[in-house]
């Protein structure tokens, strides 16, 4: 996850998908940010130095209240070995629904579907 941050594909997801973003800040640093398209969420991304503070979970809040506007389920796609990602969204009441091959990176990634 680090690498496809520091390779600039963070930024590159957040300038083509700003108007379904939801970001969070701290003394105006942006420390987090997620994306929603839909009942897709297209990325969830906390600063490593922020993370376990609730960042994380306040920006899925937002997410799911905003989803329940376009449905009654959200998904999402988490690679497999980003352990700490589907923890927190089992956490947060997803569930496995199936894997995928991650074309870009190579990675095996897990369907993640969680009712609204």
């Amino acid at each position: 996850m680090e690498e496809f941050i520091t390779g600039g594909m963070l930024s590159g997801t957040f300038e083509e998908r700003w108007q379904q973003s939801t970001v969070a800040t701290v003394c105006g640093e942006i420390v987090g940010v997620a994306v929603l398209e839909g009942t897709l969420v297209d990325l969830v991304w906390v600063k490593p130095a922020m993370r376990s503070k609730g960042i994380g979970s306040t920006l899925m809040e937002i997410v799911e209240h905003h989803a329940t506007l376009d449905g009654k389920e959200l998904t999402l796609e988490v690679w497999t070995v980003n352990r700490r990602a589907v923890d927190f969204y089992e956490r947060r009441g997803f569930s496995v629904d199936g894997t995928a091959e991650d074309p870009e990176m190579g990675l095996e990634k897990l369907v993640m579907r969680k009712a609204l």
